[in-house]
């Protein structure tokens, strides 16, 4: 296990990471509002949307799982070239079968039939993010490296948006251009995971295997898009792109800062999977500290948000954006509880092996969100749809919070034993 200081160069990469990244969405955000309007951005986020999901069954929660395996197992190197070769064919499946299902799925829905090349152009998105190599470095606890070319690829994607996309007719180009640099550090992280360990492609009985070890971690991370991605979708059927536009808007800013929270969980799970086992005293102790640490930050640049909200939106998006107020609002405290439902759930339910658990409150959310969301889009149009967002994310964390406490694993109550003091 590497030490203090390994652990605080990990976090410390993967913020860089999610700092660069959203500060190259607020530098390219104000540019593709202006220049495509409320309509094109419209478009494009209904076409990012669905191509979330084929970037999760194509991800398949390997973030977790492998980089889980790998941290077990990292000083032998033999098991590691077997689990990279067993990821690497579990993908290779998940992406030919998640693009067989959303591409027409996809073309069915009425704003993206009719943009065809603007949606294919997404899925090739979501496929250069998708195949990345992050659980590989997450499991060897080598963060630094990865950081290095996610940063470099983030920063070819931001400036291809304004090399190429110059007025509103070059919509469709938005995703297509941004893959290019990302594909090319996927390359770069595949050369270095060769040298390091070998890179080798298992068979299909193996790559098979995989995907049903992990299934339970898929379903979780499929389902959590159900009240998470899927919002944005169940909006479009209901009302013109350019008011999902305004939406997507909200939801941008939203998600953005809800990004800088979510690697510091993530990050911690290798080590989180080491202390469950060998020192739980220590895990709690971790885990109630980024807990307060996290949530408590969270919440506060929520409160920063709500208060700047109209002039934030008219600096960021321009003055047409300034109706989404409401929605953003309503979407900020999405920071808090995405905060404390990843710490709760994937910094210390995964590590204690409770994956069933954890599926089955996230499938219950996520098709609850499914009922509620087009009720709350055809009632209260795009902030009612914000409201059903923040609902679900609130009645996941409070369920955790109930299953822990039942199975007397809770290390976050107020009262504790002297094993977590």
């Amino acid at each position: 296990m590497r030490g203090p200081s390994g652990l605080f160069t990990n976090v410390a990469s993967m913020l860089t990471v999610r700092v660069t990244r959203q500060v190259l969405t607020l530098v390219t955000l104000p540019y593709l509002t202006r220049v495509l309007g409320a309509e094109g951005f419209g478009l494009v986020a209904i076409a990012t949307a669905v191509a979330a999901f084929h970037q999760i069954v194509v991800e398949y929660a390997f973030d977790l799982s492998s980089s889980r395996a790998i941290a077990r197992v990292r000083e032998d190197g033999d098991e590691v070239r077997r689990i990279v070769a067993n990821t690497l064919s579990a993908k290779a499946l998940a992406l030919l079968a998640a693009t067989v299902v959303i591409l027409p799925v996809g073309l069915a829905i009425p704003s993206l039939r009719d943009h065809p090349a603007l949606f294919v152009g997404a899925l090739a998105f979501s496929a250069s993010q998708a195949l990345s190599f992050g659980w590989y470095f997450q499991g060897l606890e080598r963060l630094e490296r990865l950081a290095r070319i996610e940063i470099l690829a983030r920063i070819g994607a931001a400036a291809s948006l304004f090399l190429f996309i110059r007025d509103a007719e070059a919509y469709w180009l938005v995703p297509w251009v941004q893959s290019v640099p990302l594909a090319l550090g996927l390359v770069i992280m595949a050369f270095t995971a060769a040298r390091w360990h070998g890179l080798a492609i298992a068979g299909l009985g193996r790559g098979l295997a995989t995907l049903r070890d992990t299934w339970r971690m898929f379903a979780f991370k499929s389902s959590s898009a159900l009240y998470k991605g899927a919002n944005t979708i169940l909006l479009s059927l209901v009302v013109d792109p350019a008011t999902v536009g305004l939406f997507a808007a909200a939801d941008k800013l939203v998600r953005s800062a809800v990004d800088l929270v979510n690697p510091v969980a993530q990050v911690m799970l290798p080590r989180q999977s080491q202390l469950v086992v060998r020192d739980r005293p220590a895990a709690e102790r971790l885990a109630r500290r980024t807990l307060f640490l996290l949530t408590g930050g969270a919440a506060i640049g929520a409160a920063g948000l709500v208060w700047l909200r109209e002039p934030l939106l008219r600096l960021v998006f321009g003055a047409g954006f300034t109706d989404a107020a409401a929605v953003l609002m309503a979407l900020a405290l999405l920071i808090p509880f995405g905060a404390a439902s990843n710490v709760v759930g994937v910094q210390w339910m995964v590590p204690l092996g409770m994956d069933r658990a954890f599926l089955r409150i996230v499938v219950l959310v996520g098709l609850a969100n499914l009922v509620a969301a087009p009720i709350a889009a055809i009632t209260a149009g795009a902030v009612g749809v914000a409201w059903t967002s923040v609902a679900g994310e609130a009645a996941v964390v409070t369920t955790m919070l109930v299953v822990l406490t039942r199975a007397g694993a809770n290390p976050f109550r107020p009262m504790r034993g002297t094993s977590a003091a």
